[in-house]
């Protein structure tokens, strides 16, 4: 049997969607440079919580291949007024799980918790984001998670074919490395390295705080300006460009660009996969056409067995 593989990767800065009558999009920045974003949906007394940070895998260093994924990792791990482990307790005594991921260009806190619990989370994930302790001997224990990470994902499809197609179109460069860092290269790096990073783009004007739920917008604007209002605004300019990752060849870097890039990787087994790639390509177009100047990259190499 032939086996296709197949993965869309999107890059993508959109203009506000359309979220419908009485689900308006209402958008606020602190006098820090903290962004909100708020939705109102009053159909279940719970709100969705999600925080990004414009930290990924493209600021670590060479030979650090892992540095932003171990730094999400350690986030969990106690801050200034915190214990390794409270974070998570207040989440879950708010009945919620917080979950965390690491992409190429931003680090993702969510959680979705009732209504009233709100502020108590959003207050401690300011504490454990602004000022983590960054114990060392956590830093060993989470070194061994990451590598088993690692290991668990190497042989996924999905991970190897996401892989690949960021090399193929990305080449060399921030973008070409696995944002779950390299195993090779996870026991070099120390927490000096973790806290310089922290230090570089743990800042206001980079984050994202994203609540969607049964609170009126000014009372969640109020809300996210009493929990992260005091964060420090930045007195220097970012050490790295802020922009997200092109294709070889764009002439466009700029992270505020309206169009969409759209990448379309297909690993073949045989010449007759030709047919899936040519689909993947059509529905791609047909999926973002309607949401900006859609570019389109196919991608197709023979899968090695």
């Amino acid at each position: 049997m032939v086996r296709q593989l197949a993965v869309i990767c999107a890059v993508a800065a959109l203009t506000p969607p359309c979220w419908g009558q009485g689900h308006a999009l209402a958008q606020s920045v602190l006098p820090n440079g903290l962004r909100h974003l708020h939705v109102t949906r009053t159909s279940v007394p719970l709100v969705a919580i999600e925080i990004q940070v414009r930290c990924g895998s493209r600021l670590d260093a060479p030979g650090k291949f892992g540095t932003a994924h171990l730094l999400e990792h350690m986030i969990f791990k106690g801050a200034n007024d915190q214990s390794a482990g409270d974070l998570d307790l207040v989440v879950e005594n708010a009945g919620g799980v917080l979950q965390a991921s690491t992409t190429r260009d931003v680090m993702r806190f969510s959680t979705t918790v009732p209504t009233a619990e709100a502020r108590p989370v959003l207050e401690a994930l300011s504490r454990a984001l602004r000022t983590p302790a960054l114990p060392e001997a956590e830093l060993s224990r989470e070194k061994g998670v990451v590598l088993d990470e690692i290991a668990t994902t190497a042989n996924n499809p999905d991970v190897v074919a996401r892989g690949r197609a960021f090399a193929s179109v990305f080449g060399p460069g921030p973008y070409f490395h696995s944002p779950a860092g390299e195993a090779t290269q996870i026991k070099a790096i120390t927490r000096e390295d973790i806290a310089r990073l922290h230090g570089e783009r743990f800042r206001p004007d980079v984050v994202t705080v994203v609540t969607v739920g049964a609170l009126p917008e000014m009372e969640a604007r109020t809300m996210v300006s009493e929990c992260f209002g005091a964060w420090p605004k930045p007195q220097v300019g970012l050490t790295a460009p802020d922009t997200v990752g092109l294709p070889r060849g764009s002439n466009s870097g700029r992270s505020d660009n309206p169009s969409v890039s759209c990448l379309v990787f297909a690993a073949k087994r045989s010449a007759g996969d030709s047919n899936l790639v040519a689909l993947l390509g059509h529905l791609a177009r047909m999926r973002i056409s309607t949401q900006g100047s859609a570019r389109v990259t196919i991608v197709s190499e023979p899968l090695a067995d």
